[in-house]
């Protein structure tokens, strides 16, 4: 696999995101219709700029899952994370004109299943929206029991999806095993990964964190997938990736569609760049 070499700089424009979905003073009874627009402007906007627009239709829409436009038109390349706690989001909308992909929680430690992965996995494959799984990684578990386990419940297919994610930050570690230990096991449940998939997992990881357990130069052989929340344009880069630069940086966790809150991620590069980096 041929691996792209992100800047670690973002050069391209801020934008602002708006002409969504906003609170309703009733449920509705029909499925909202969501318009997403994108305007570009100078700066990062503050979260609460992240509007949204609610408008019922005057009659029950027909399900109409068409896909999306092509993605190597596109000049920016937007995503959300969606687990259990943001429900059966999918009941709640029915277009997602400018949602260009979504990584969805598929497993954590050795047990335990998003009680939503498989609705959320089999919805987004009805949508023809690019997918992504990801395992919130326990370093108290052993890391090989992990990756079996996010396997069985995924499965190696990578159709049409993104490379497969591993979360780790501070609610990750457990009590009695040093840093050392658990770094060389994500190493380890990374290459068990490789190995399956036949594709470069992927580090999600805030900048903080990734800034005291992930200085080894090993880990920065993995895309970043950055948490970083800043009005800033562009975000700090952890040490072990100041060369590579990230890849996908998630902007703010307080964005909001219909009744939840998602974090909002954008993609480094354009759609050209994204089909690339999904092997499409």
């Amino acid at each position: 696999m041929k691996l792209i070499t992100w800047p670690a700089i973002l050069t391209s424009p801020a934008f602002l995101f708006s002409g969504l979905l906003s609170p309703l003073t009733q449920a509705p009874a029909q499925p909202l219709q969501v318009c997403n627009r994108f305007y570009y402007a100078d700066k990062i906007p503050d979260t609460s700029l992240f509007t949204l627009q609610a408008k019922k239709p005057s009659q029950q829409p027909k399900p109409d899952f068409q896909p999306l436009p092509r993605l190597d038109s596109l000049q920016t390349v937007y995503g959300i994370d969606m687990s259990k706690y943001q429900g059966r989001l999918f009941a709640e909308i029915h277009h997602f004109e400018s949602l260009h992909f979504v990584l969805c929680k598929a497993t954590e430690g050795v047990s335990i299943t998003d009680p939503e992965f498989y609705y959320n996995w089999h919805e987004l494959q009805k949508r023809n929206i690019v997918r992504g799984a990801y395992h919130f990684y326990q370093t108290k578990d052993p890391p090989e029991a992990q990756a079996k386990h996010f396997m069985k419940v995924t499965g190696p297919e990578t159709n049409f999806s993104l490379p497969f994610v591993v979360d780790i930050e501070s609610a990750s570690i457990g009590a009695g095993k040093p840093a050392r230990k658990w770094q060389s096991d994500l190493l380890v449940f990374l290459k068990y990964i490789e190995g399956c998939s036949k594709r470069r997992p992927v580090i999600y990881s805030n900048y903080y964190f990734a800034c005291q357990y992930l200085k080894d130069k090993r880990f920065a052989r993995y895309p970043l997938w950055l948490a970083h929340y800043t009005k800033r344009a562009r975000p700090s880069i952890p040490p072990a990736w100041e060369k590579k630069g990230y890849v996908f940086w998630q902007k703010t966790d307080k964005f909001s569609i219909a009744s939840a809150k998602v974090d909002l991620d954008v993609f480094y590069g354009n759609g050209k760049m994204f089909l690339q980096f999904i092997q499409l």
